[in-house]
Parts: C-alpha cells; sequence; structure tokens
C-alpha cells in the first residue's frame, strides 16, 4: 500500500496482505478532505525513534565490529562534517560547531578492545546520546498530513553526520565490496531454499515459530500447482498460483531470512552448500 511522503519519496506502511489488520489498527486515523490519512501520533513517534535508533546503534555496532574508528571519524571540521552529513553549509555555524561539541566525548577513543571499562563508556555513551537525540525533537502538528516530530537543527546534522558516517566507512567501503556482494548472494540463496521448502512441503527447514504458517501455505501450494523439482521450475508456475497466496509465500520466505542475524545466516548458508558452519567460524559462537 504505497503511500507517498513528499514529492521525491515514497515508502510503504503495510503490505497488501496486511490490509485488514491494517485498516483495524488505523481505523481510528483522521483523512483530510483528498481522502488521505494523517499520520498519527503514534506512527510519528516510531519514526522518530527507528531513527536515532538506527543512527547510534549501527554506528556502535560498526565501532565494536572494528570498522568505524570514532576517536578520528568524529574529530571533523565543520566543513567536513557538513560533507558527510550531506547538507551545506550555510551562515548558522552553530548547527556544525554543536555536532562538534555533542561527538567531543569520542576524541580520545582508541580502538575497541572489549574491555569491561570500554564496554560501560560504550553503553554510557549510547544512553546519553539517544537521550540528546530524543530531547533535541518537538511535535508538530500538520493538518495536511498530521502529526510529525521534528528534530532540532543541531539534532538533525548530527543524525545525518552518523547516517553519512556509517555509509563512508562502511555501505560505500571499497574493501567491504567483495563481501557486500557474497551477503547478497546468501540472502538470495535463503530466499529460494525457503520457497522451494514451501512448495515441497519440507516446513522442518524453518525456525520453530514459522512452521504453523508455512504448513498452511504448503498445503496450499500443495493444491494449487505440481510440486516442483528446482527454483526455476517454482518460478515458471507462479503465475498459475493465486496471487494472494503467491505473495504469503513470498512474505513468509523474506520474513524467515530477515529473522535471520547476519551470523546465522552464513552459517545456514554453508550448511545448505554441503559445508560445516565451523568452517568459516572456527572459535566463534553466536551470542
Amino acid at each position: 500500500m504505497p503511500q507517498s511522503d513528499g514529492p521525491l519519496k515514497r515508502k510503504y506502511g503495510a503490505y497488501t496482505e496486511d490490509q485488514t489488520a491494517f485498516d483495524f489498527a488505523t481505523a481510528h486515523v483522521a483523512s483530510t478532505a483528498a481522502g488521505q490519512r494523517r499520520r498519527s501520533i503514534d506512527a510519528a513517534v516510531m519514526d522518530a525513534a527507528d531513527a536515532i535508533t538506527y543512527s547510534v546503534h549501527d554506528l556502535f555496532d560498526f565501532y565494536r565490529a572494528g570498522l568505524i574508528d570514532l576517536g578520528r571519524a568524529t574529530r571533523r571540521t565543520p566543513e567536513d562534517i557538513a560533507t558527510i552529513a550531506g547538507i551545506e553549509p550555510d551562515h548558522r555555524p552553530q548547527r556544525l560547531e554543536s555536532v562538534q561539541g555533542l561527538f567531543y566525548v569520542f576524541s580520545n577513543w582508541q580502538s575497541y578492545d572489549d574491555s569491561r571499562r570500554m564496554r560501560e563508556d560504550v553503553q554510557t555513551t549510547t544512553s546519553h546520546l539517544i537521550t540528546t537525540l530524543i530531547e533535541g525533537h518537538s511535535f508538530v502538528w500538520s493538518a495536511d498530513r498530521g502529526w510529525s516530530l521534528r528534530a532540532e537543527d543541531g539534532i538533525d546534522v548530527a543524525m545525518r553526520f552518523m547516517h553519512g558516517l556509517t555509509r563512508r566507512y562502511v555501505i560505500d567501503s571499497d574493501t567491504l565490496a567483495a563481501t557486500q556482494v557474497g551477503h547478497r548472494r546468501v540472502v538470495k540463496r535463503l530466499f529460494r531454499m525457503y520457497l522451494l521448502a514451501l512448495a515441497r512441503s519440507e516446513v522442518r527447514v524453518f525456525p520453530a515459530f514459522f512452521r504453523p504458517e508455512a504448513r498452511l501455505i504448503s498445503a496450499a501450494l500443495t493444491e494449487s500447482t505440481r510440486k516442483p523439482g528446482d527454483f526455476n521450475e517454482l518460478r515458471a508456475s507462479l503465475p498459475d498460483i493465486d496471487p494472494s497466496l503467491r505473495r504469503r509465500a513470498g512474505r513468509l520466505a523474506s520474513d524467515t531470512v530477515a529473522s535471520l542475524t547476519d551470523r546465522q545466516a552464513l552459517a545456514l548458508s554453508a550448511r545448505t552448500s554441503g559445508m560445516s558452519p565451523q568452517d568459516g567460524f572456527a572459535g566463534q559462537r553466536d551470542a
């Protein structure tokens, strides 16, 4: 169910198969004269919470993984901060200077060593940073769009800066490009495995939480089409399957893959390739 969020951005608030639940959850939300639902205060809080959480936790997760040197990455001039944040330096330098002050705590940080003191520093700083970002937001009401939470100038730049660091050092990193290609292949392989398992009634491969739904979908697929021998054969038979059932099967396969941690996905991919997970993760254990 697409929802417009400005001329250059479209987002999806729910899957089509969740229409009944979506209508129930939004029945109390008022609509504009044009028939568009206004954003509820709950949705506004959730959007802001997601943005704050991912800004902070992604940064610290990659710091602990050794991918971002927070001490070096945050020692930036206002011009550097503006570039990484993806904004143009303007006539209000206090926006950028406030970001410098917010990240001053990292100036003497060294590489993460998993010591007790370092874990305490990360936990304390994470809590302080999240609190600061939350307090830098305020509610705004619009008759056209409903509720939103607007970040103060300095807070908005700080969050953009944190997102920019993650993109520069992780997402767009040349050193991780090959790994990212491999990870995409793993995700596709696991998605195909779960989709094919539904058609073959091999629901045991699903985690226990997803098995009841897998059994229902698998039974419906068995009634709708012949059992395929491989993924290409399944894909060829998809046009003959009821669209709603097709969406349910794809949604379940996607949700199952999304429920896995990176390490779990890689270990599962290794097992389905005939390898022992220990071959790739010797001496490591999933938390």
